[in-house]
């Protein structure tokens, strides 16, 4: 049995309404009319000879078609093959097997199609984009609507919350708009928030989207040197949310949209928020009490009052029913910076913890009351373990460590992102199992101490110090992690893992890349991935202007999701011509109006219908010319999608 597994063909967006047609090698690394593997039920005497079909990553006759019409490949995809002393068919199939055409970005070059600056160096087609001056992005979240969100702050006398909405080209949402005192309002796609009259530092560090398209931001507000947990629920259009207030202390009470948390001490900061599938809303972050940092976090009704259920700190004010809770995890001092919302309705909050010698990854899980979930716990260097709720992992021998994200995969497992700034610096990935051990299967780091199977991967730079800010998942869960650069040149920094933990080389050609557009200093702080498939990474452009760039870089696992691709009404395959018997009845040229000549290619070996053509005893030269098509579907989500097939020559 030899198999050719055929290149695969792109569907790349290249504007609104345009499609090209891009061949490429199989993901697997097998290469293009060398992989043959020759196995014991093949006799010496058969060949197997692909000829005419793309053998190098490059467009097609395709070109730039249309949405909605029908394409098919200009020129023939011939087989030669037989065997000698037997009879011999020829036949194809998905090489996946699960009915869905496959999606693959590009090597991580910036998207020239997003782009709304023209002020920006290289436009139009850098695939940057700059908003203001004084401003700064943390973070971003992509809406059902493809739109893109990003939060962070804005300086004008004093720092606001600021909100910025873009359109999927990159344009500035001119929908988005509720702050009368921006310029350019109405109209702008920019929202900034002042929350406290003549505060101090007020920043947005973490935004989520509710079922309703309302808008959460949480972060913090700085007022005479003391930090509050500051959170403000924006609706769809960029207006504040009269209906979210429960915090009688603030201006224009009731019904402002904000509200404001003293944990208890001068250093409360929300570096993280979810909205519960009931509505509820859960901060995340760090609380200042009695000198020392700890987890905390704060829980609030949908209307914004506290949510007094929640309670798992006994040690804290007006225990029990005070929706607070605040956490110690080392004894020196800890931080949260990220979160996530398990099915069950757990979350777990991850940052940091001084032990006083030196700064770890850390993560506690805690119920939906707010007390410890105490089957989580994979440190057995923890006090209490086993079963309290806490999980911290050393990756370094410094105190100059930082957490950069957390995320969540389908399957349970928890991903956290660092950075390591002894000697040379390095981001660092960390994945657990759902009981908070390290998964041993996560390891592609060979200098790591544990290596193999220490479920921890450091990857070194370029010169400079590398700080970590946020990670995610990709829907084939890939891990991307963003971070900056300090160093003789400062820049956004993007690393690209499969999920065994090594690099993806398919991105940037190493799996990393920094970008330094301004040349001066630039920063990447946070990332969302688009329902086209883009990155799109946020943070500051020359210090002081909000930046997001957008890579062509992950994988959409479906084409069209719920529905068999491989039907004549989106990918399939004709056979053309053949010199052979049995099979598929040739076709000419294989037109497009001619149905009964394109076939659907089955998603196993095993089927009948994946005949092709068959040659018979002691002939050894029969040829089989197949052609492909495509329909792009008027509604087609834009992105390069990839159909690869696996084409078998069966000699018994």
């Amino acid at each position: 049995m030899r198999r050719f597994a055929h290149p695969a063909f792109w569907v790349a967006l290249i504007a609104a309404t345009s499609i090209s047609v891009v061949a490429m090698m199989p993901d697997r690394g097998q290469a293009v009319g060398a992989s043959v593997n020759i196995t014991a039920n093949v006799v010496s005497q058969t060949t197997f000879s692909p000829a005419g079909c793309p053998t190098a990553v490059g467009v097609t006759g395709f070109g730039n078609v249309t949405p909605g019409a029908t394409y098919i490949t200009p020129t023939d995809c011939t087989f030669s093959f037989g065997s000698s002393n037997s009879t011999s068919s020829l036949r194809i199939y998905q090489q996946d097997g699960s009915d869905d055409a496959m999606w693959r970005g590009t090597d991580g070059t910036l998207d020239t199609a997003f782009d709304g600056d023209a002020a920006a160096p290289g436009y139009p087609g850098n695939g940057l984009v700059r908003t203001g001056t004084n401003a700064e992005a943390y973070t971003a979240v992509t809406q059902p609507d493809g739109k893109v969100l990003a939060g962070g702050f804005y300086n004008l006398a004093d720092e606001k919350f600021l909100l910025v909405r873009y359109n999927r080209d990159g344009t500035l949402d001119t929908s988005f708009d509720g702050d009368a005192a921006m310029p350019g309002y109405p109209g702008n796609g920019i929202v900034s928030t002042n929350i406290r009259s003549n505060a101090g530092a007020e920043q947005a560090f973490a935004i989520a989207l509710q079922p309703d398209g309302k808008i959460v931001a949480a972060g913090r507000v700085e007022v005479a040197g003391d930090d509050d947990m500051a959170v403000v629920r924006y609706n769809a259009d960029g207006t504040l949310d009269t209906s979210f207030d429960g915090d009688p202390t603030m201006p224009g009470y009731p019904g402002n949209g904000m509200v404001v948390r003293d944990i208890a001490g001068q250093f409360d900061e929300a570096h993280a928020v979810v909205v519960r599938p009931d509505g509820r809303i859960v901060l995340g972050g760090t609380g200042l009490r009695a000198g020392a940092a700890d987890f905390a976090l704060v829980k609030l009704n949908a209307d914004g009052t506290s949510d007094l259920a929640f309670d798992g700190d006994p040690t804290m004010p007006i225990y029990p029913g005070n929706g607070e809770v605040s956490m110690p995890i080392g004894a020196a001092g800890d931080r949260g910076y990220a979160m996530v919302l398990q099915p069950d309705g757990n979350v777990v909050l991850g940052g940091v913890t001084d032990n006083g010698a030196q700064r770890n990854l850390a993560m506690a899980r805690f119920a939906a009351d707010g007390t410890l979930d105490t089957t989580f716990d994979g440190s057995a260097s923890m006090p209490g373990y086993p079963g309290n709720g806490k999980v911290t992992t050393a990756y370094g021998s410094t105190t100059d460590n930082f957490f950069g994200g957390l995320a969540l995969q389908g399957d349970g497992k928890l991903v956290q992102s660092g950075s390591l700034l002894a000697g040379t610096s390095a981001t660092v990935v960390a994945r657990y199992n759902a009981d908070g051990s390290l998964d041993t299967a996560f390891d592609g780091d060979t200098a790591m101490p544990g290596y193999p199977g220490d479920g921890v991967v450091r990857t070194t730079m370029t010169s400079g110090l590398f700080t970590t800010h946020d990670v995610l998942l990709t829907p084939d869960d890939r891990i991307v992690v963003v971070a900056d650069q300090d160093g003789a040149s400062d820049g956004v920094v993007v690393n690209v893992y499969r999920s065994d933990g090594t690099l993806d080389t398919g991105f940037s050609t190493d799996g990393k890349d920094v970008l330094n557009p301004s040349a001066g200093d630039d920063a990447g702080r946070g990332v969302t991935v688009g329902i086209d498939g883009r990155l799109v990474v946020v943070g500051h452009y020359n210090s002081s202007t909000l930046l997001a760039a957008t890579y062509d870089t992950v994988r959409i696992p479906d084409w069209n999701s719920g529905v068999n691709d491989w039907t004549t009404a989106a990918f399939a395959t004709c056979l053309s011509s053949t010199t052979g018997g049995a099979g598929w009845t040739p076709t000419a040229g294989c037109p497009a109006g001619t149905a009964s000549a394109w076939h659907a290619v089955p998603d196993n070996s095993g089927s009948a219908a994946n005949v092709i053509a068959t040659s018979p005893l002691g002939v050894t030269n029969t040829t089989a010319s197949l052609r492909f098509g495509f329909r792009a579907l008027a509604t087609q989500r834009p992105g390069l999608y990839v159909a690869p097939v696996v084409v078998e020559l069966i000699a018994p």
